[in-house]
């Protein structure tokens, strides 16, 4: 399990610490690190040189890059303030320069490629005749073909990356069994993967048309922690920590599909409509336990829009935006070492 970050900014009162304490803005001056505060959850993130800590307002103990634990007599608040024992204060100190953990370099270490449909579900099918000719265009062709296409380019561009398709030819493949194929990757602590679902839409109104990105709704919560990551005496806050991941899934997620959408917006936005970002609980992404997104390319419903689905140079605009925005996201997710820079 990799690092878990929060969103919220962080508000403190400018009080002195006790004597025997730590106040979190002096101990943030002394680090050069950064604080991000979710104030519900009562939970902390500190970072500096691609070190994390994380904790939590009266747990016995603090995390370091995901792994190393550290016991401490309570992080706590009081009035107003976040305050951390002088023992405590000092491990901190000492790992964020180096001592005790070496700063991390995180990784997307996969990218699964998931085109939706197959076999015996078409997905959206519709028949037009085209040139006297009665064709019949399926959403699971048309998303395979894009598919096939990201995987070239995503496999050329990234050779240390696995890149794979849970499906790479006209075959029934269960929904269950889809994130499973990205969910069963082996990954090290500072490694993730991001799962990409690829649909075409259909509509009532054949007049509906256009591109949307679609994230998993952010107050969803999935079991991403395992209870056997945690030791037993501190399962009384794994709910905690599988909010925190959870909330680390869903910023990565809404960039992901924020830079998607703008890449699709540059290339087809002059010919067809930008529907923008939208959240949903489809199945897929509920199931997927990383950073997932699901893009609907175009309305298969649409006459005028199926056709263009069905040639490649348009094909190839649209794999291509995908392709320069996961390619955009896996740089900034790199440099940053994982947004912590």
């Amino acid at each position: 399990m990799r690092r878990l970050c929060l969103l919220l900014a962080l508000l403190l009162a400018p009080l002195a610490a006790g004597a025997d304490d730590v106040d979190v803005r002096t101990l943030l001056t002394e680090t050069g690190g950064r604080l991000e505060w979710n104030s519900l959850l009562q939970t902390g993130v500190l970072t500096a040189g691609g070190n994390r800590i994380v904790f939590a307002v009266n747990a016995p103990w603090i995390v370091v890059n995901s792994s190393l634990k550290i016991q401490t007599a309570g992080v706590r608040r009081e009035n107003g303030r976040i305050v951390f024992p002088e023992a405590t204060a000092a491990s901190i100190k000492n790992v964020l320069a180096g001592g005790d953990a070496a700063p991390r370099t995180y990784r997307i270490a996969a990218i699964v490629l998931d085109p939706g449909h197959g076999g015996r579900d078409s997905g959206a099918s519709y028949s037009y005749v085209i040139d006297g000719k009665t064709v019949r265009i399926s959403e699971k062709d048309i998303v395979l073909r894009i598919g096939q296409m990201l995987l070239g380019m995503l496999k050329k561009r990234f050779p240390d990356k696995t890149v794979l398709m849970t499906r790479t030819r006209d075959v029934t493949l269960p929904l269950e069994e889809r994130p499973a194929v990205a969910n069963a990757i082996p990954l090290k602590d500072d490694e993730a993967v991001i799962y990409i679902s690829l649909h075409t839409n259909a509509s009532l109104s054949r007049t509906a048309r256009g591109f949307e990105v679609w994230y998993l709704t952010s107050t969803y919560r999935r079991d991403l922690v395992p209870a056997s990551a945690v030791d037993t005496e501190y399962r009384d806050i794994l709910p905690i920590m599988n909010s925190m991941q959870e909330e680390e899934f869903t910023r990565e997620s809404v960039l992901l599909a924020r830079m998607i959408l703008g890449e699709l917006q540059s290339a087809v936005g002059g010919e067809t409509d930008n529907r923008g970002m939208k959240e949903g609980e489809w199945l897929v992404v509920r199931k997927a336990k990383m950073p997932s997104i699901l893009i609907e390319f175009g309305f298969v419903s649409n006459r005028e829009e199926a056709v263009k689905l069905t040639s490649t140079p348009y094909l190839q605009k649209l794999s291509g935006a995908v392709y320069n925005g996961v390619s955009a996201f896996i740089e900034r997710f790199e440099r940053s070492k994982a947004f912590t820079e």
